[in-house]
């Protein structure tokens, strides 16, 4: 159990080195399969070969949308819901350290996606139509990376909190069970073929690694200074976050300018996906969901605001839910805030300028949703008592 210290930061117990060594073997197979060109390409037409058989001969109206709605749990809402959670059950350092985990990880995703902008199935093939559409590029796969690094960073945040030993390798096998399943769905749907999902899966175990293993002593200092306010607001990692998206937006411009997708991908496009779906380009897609990911920063800087400007002393301490119940009643309280304070961008119309709909709609209400999620959530649990 996390005991706390003088100065307000929570001494944390040491990371499971069971998570580390789980997470290393898995990742030297996946480098070992796809550094084969014969093999990732075997897992490439083969994957898509599945897919168009899946599409056509098991297609059913109710299990798609039932398959859809669990892939559709990785994305920005699934992790914004999953994020409400961690809020009602996580200390405040590893709480943060799960918002940094999960910004940077989707955040280096959707660049080495621009990058190598590689087509999704449906972008090439005319065979079959997905059930849903997304239209960013198809790899890394963004949900294998942001379900993987996630999920398998809370479960070990969880662990180290609660002490939790001896039902860490339960937890890990249910974490991995649950990324593979993730996985799956994406394939089931039309969404990835097979080595797009595993490379996505690596990338993700990769960061889980470097920030839950590696920089977690940082994350708990970063913390600390928050709470005796000896850490910056603009801090590197922030400032880092932050030019993070300067060079995203410049590299959006420079491919739109200068280096569109091929003109097939985008008829394969329109033939493939519902014309209610509307859509810019890839790239722009791209850099919508990177500022949409961004926008959960507002929780950091609701936790500084709180703390330095507000004065709510007592709200930045955590204390353990006593019963499902009450943690249920949080759950849902961090979910209203997020919602409500969500409801703006409904009234933002799809044809808005680019700029609007890009850092309004993207950025800027999901920061303050989850700004004030963060700066009040505290006191409203202290005057509940839950």
């Amino acid at each position: 159990m996390a005991k706390s210290v003088s100065n307000g930061a929570i001494a944390q117990p040491p990371a499971s080195k069971a998570g580390l060594y789980i997470a290393l073997v898995v990742i030297s197979l996946l480098t070992m399969i796809l550094m084969v060109p014969s093999v990732f390409e075997w897992l490439r037409s083969n994957s898509l070969e599945v897919i168009i058989t899946i599409r056509k001969d098991y297609s059913q109206k109710n299990l798609d949308k039932l398959m859809d709605l669990i892939s559709a749990m990785g994305d920005k809402y699934g992790i914004f819901l999953a994020l409400c959670c961690a809020l009602a059950v996580l200390n405040m350092n590893n709480y943060l350290m799960l918002i940094g985990v999960s910004s940077f990880g989707v955040a280096v995703n959707l660049l080495v996606k621009m990058l190598i902008r590689d087509a999704r199935p449906y972008f090439y093939s005319p065979d079959y139509q997905p059930v849903s559409c997304d239209f960013e590029y198809g790899s890394p796969s963004g949900h294998g990376q942001s379900v993987t690094t996630f999920y398998l960073s809370f479960i070990t945040l969880l662990v180290r909190q609660y002490g939790l030993q001896n039902k860490k390798l339960t937890l890990y096998v249910v974490g991995y069970s649950y990324c593979v399943f993730m996985c799956f769905t994406r394939i089931f749907v039309g969404l990835h073929t097979a080595e797009q999902l595993l490379l996505g899966f690596g990338l993700g175990l990769m960061i889980h690694i470097l920030f839950v293993h590696i920089l977690v002593e940082y994350f708990d200092k970063l913390y600390e200074g928050i709470e005796t306010g000896k850490t910056r607001l603009f801090n590197r990692y922030i400032v880092l976050l932050f030019l993070m998206v300067i060079f995203a937006t410049l590299l959006y411009l420079y491919i739109e300018r200068f280096d569109p997708a091929p003109q097939y991908w985008l008829d394969t496009v329109k033939k493939s996906c519902p014309p209610s779906k509307h859509f810019i380009s890839f790239h722009y897609s791209c850099l919508n969901k990177y500022l949409v990911t961004f926008g959960s920063l507002g929780a950091y800087f609701g936790c500084y605001f709180r703390r330095w400007v507000l004065k709510f002393k007592d709200g930045s301490k955590f204390t353990k839910p006593k019963t499902v119940f009450k943690t249920v009643i949080r759950v849902l309280i961090n979910i209203a805030f997020v919602v409500i304070l969500s409801v703006p961008s409904i009234f933002i119309p799809k044809t808005s300028p680019i700029p609007v709909l890009l850092f309004v709609k993207g950025f800027f209400v999901p920061f303050a949703a989850t700004f004030s999620s963060m700066l009040y959530t505290g006191k409203i649990v202290k005057f509940l008592n839950i």
